[in-house]
């Protein structure tokens, strides 16, 4: 426990964010949009998990019963984990070439991005702080920050689909690394839908998770195609210098 959180959910969305930007980078994603769409990815994991969860005693939400807000989930939840995904994708991005030295730099830069998204947290959770006290509606919230990612993810994706040819930064050779993650958060909490009995009493929480399973599988299955791509230009860009330097 870290005071009264349990370190183990510390450890798991560190485990959520790297594989967030693994995929972002696999998928060779337009920097500018891509810090949105790790926040996305992210809750597309959170929306089935926190709510299975908090059902067999992972760890529990103060104050709230179950069946306020999001199945027991405070909608604050989700705005606080884009917003920290989102800020420390983009920083961790932004200090990636400090990162990759050896020494003291890397660690510290490193450290630097994760701060830096508390303290973006810290000022952007204000906003939904003083909403609250003003009797504003608890999920607008979410509503304003997912909305808004989906429209820089979908601009990236048509900017992505209008450049032809192959990014040339920097990508996981193995696309494996972006895939088991989500799919073993997926397949487990699912399976505590199960197990604990939760399906019986709250069967629209298994319509979710199977929702946020075909979402990913969607996902994934666009990377592997993306890479499919990107390797098929690559060879067809050598095959062509290779004849053009035989043709001199």
């Amino acid at each position: 426990m870290f005071g009264p959180v349990p370190l183990s959910v510390a450890v798991s969305w560190g485990i959520i964010l790297y594989t967030a930007l693994a995929f972002a980078d696999s998928l060779a994603f337009p920097l500018w949009a891509a810090p949105a769409l790790v926040g996305l990815l992210g809750l597309n994991i959170d929306l089935a998990m926190d709510a299975v969860a908090i059902r067999v005693n992972m760890w529990h939400w103060l104050g709230f019963a179950g069946n306020q807000e999001w199945f027991g989930v405070p909608y604050a939840n989700f705005y606080a984990w884009f917003i920290v995904l989102c800020s420390c994708s983009a920083l961790l991005w932004r200090v990636r070439p400090l990162t990759v030295r050896p020494g003291w730099r890397g660690p510290l830069a490193a450290l630097g991005a994760l701060v830096g998204s508390v303290v973006i947290l810290s000022l952007l959770a204000e906003l939904v702080v003083q909403s609250d006290r003003h009797g504003g509606i608890a999920w607008l919230p979410v509503v304003i920050v997912v909305s808004g990612a989906l429209g820089v993810v979908g601009w990236g994706i048509w900017v992505m689909r209008s450049t032809a040819h192959p990014s040339t930064r920097e990508a996981p050779n193995n696309i494996l690394i972006p895939t088991i993650v989500p799919f073993y958060f997926h397949f487990f909490f699912l399976s505590m839908l199960f197990v604990a009995d939760i399906v019986v009493h709250l069967p629209a929480l298994l319509a979710i998770s199977l929702a946020m399973v075909t979402v990913s599988l969607v996902l994934h299955g666009w990377l592997v195609q993306q890479k499919l791509l990107m390797r098929q230009l690559r060879l067809t860009a050598s095959v062509l210098s290779s004849e053009t330097q035989s043709a001199k």
